[in-house]
């Protein structure tokens, strides 16, 4: 409640100074291990998460695949 038109993305961009952006929390790790760690050598990957549950993210050109509905 009360979080209805705020419009944080940019709110975190001006308090920072850098660019602000939300994402799932599979992709965000994926673009983390493609950016910083064993991805860093590979253009295309698949990131497979285990913890609470099972999942994954494609990597194709160093960007996530978002599937037919983004």
């Amino acid at each position: 409640a009360g979080w209805q038109d705020v419009p944080l993305r940019e709110r975190l961009a001006a308090v920072t100074g850098l660019p602000a952006f939300f994402e799932n929390d599979m992709a965000a790790a994926a673009m983390g291990e493609r950016l910083y760690g064993l991805g860093t050598k590979h253009s295309e990957c698949y990131y497979l998460y285990f913890g609470f549950g099972l999942g994954g993210t494609m990597l194709h050109d160093g960007s996530v695949l978002r599937g037919a509905w983004g």
